[in-house]
């Protein structure tokens, strides 16, 4: 989770409040949540972030300020995290800092893609909810093939229509997929031209030919750019707290969970569970 204080539209973003807990907690919070992740970090040039983050328990890796793209930021953490622990990761995935509402069952569905042959970068995306985030420049619009590869990000409104066509239009949510071995060829790549026009870390892949995967989710998703975004976002996640209905769990052996996993479209999980001994007690 890429953060930093010194953001151009709203300094200090990562650590505004929230309820009780900042953006940056309810971030890591929500990734934490997936149980997904053999390891949930943040990374941060910042001594204040470090500092908080610490007090509150949550890891966190220093790293360079030079930073111009959260990709790169990412894979220095990367690189510093392995090193610490002796141990190479095949897959990371990145959510930006200002993120707050991607939930864990988003994370889940962009794992669940990444994570199949011939990927290589996934990226979750969701419908504009109405003609003002279309025309926003803070919002980044995507299109994409018959396959959800996509074809082109843009901060301006794509696709356009000349005549009055009715249409859906997405917008991209920053939680990223990358298998290592991208993330690592992103950052050799160098900055793009179209990259450096859209100011967009995907457009560096797609003009040099790599394919990444988009991963329709549904909810009211939207980033913190401006001190307005955030009232509107803790509105939100206080309406989402009173209409959400209670979560049931229920306790069953590995075989069962395993059966329930696939017949739900979540064979990952299945595979993740299918080492475990047959007696084994899964909460579900």
């Amino acid at each position: 989770v890429p953060a930093r204080m010194g953001s151009s539209r709203f300094p200090g973003k990562p650590l505004e409040l929230i309820d009780d807990k900042t953006m940056l907690e309810h971030c890591l919070l929500n990734a934490q949540n997936s149980n997904i992740f053999d390891h949930v970090i943040a990374a941060t040039c910042d001594d204040e972030i470090l500092y908080h983050l610490n007090e509150r328990g949550y890891k966190c890796v220093m790293t360079s300020s030079d930073h111009e793209r959260c990709t790169s930021r990412t894979l220095e953490a990367l690189e510093k995290f392995e090193e610490e622990v002796h141990e190479e990761f095949d897959y990371v995935l990145m959510l930006q800092g200002d993120e707050p509402l991607i939930t864990p069952t988003m994370f889940e569905k962009n794992v669940a893609e990444l994570v199949k042959d011939g990927v290589e970068v996934t990226n979750l995306m969701t419908k504009t909810k109405d003609i003002n985030e279309l025309h926003d420049i803070n919002e980044v619009k995507v299109v994409f093939d018959q396959n959800n590869d996509a074809l082109f990000f843009s901060r301006a409104p794509i696709p356009t229509t000349k005549d009055k066509i009715e249409y859906s239009s997405y917008k991209q949510v920053c939680a990223i997929g990358f298998a290592r071995e991208a993330l690592i060829g992103f950052e050799s790549l160098g900055e793009s031209n179209l990259e450096r026009i859209e100011s967009v870390d995907m457009l560096r892949l797609l003009e040099t030919g790599t394919k990444v995967r988009m991963v329709e989710v549904e909810g009211d998703i939207a980033s913190v750019d401006t001190p307005e975004d955030l009232e509107k976002i803790e509105a939100r996640m206080h309406e989402i707290v009173e209409r959400d209905e209670p979560i049931t769990r229920e306790v069953w052996n590995r075989n069962d969970a395993i059966e329930y996993f696939k017949k739900n479209g979540q064979s990952y999980k299945a595979e993740l569970i299918s080492d475990l001994p047959e007696d084994e007690i899964i909460t579900v």
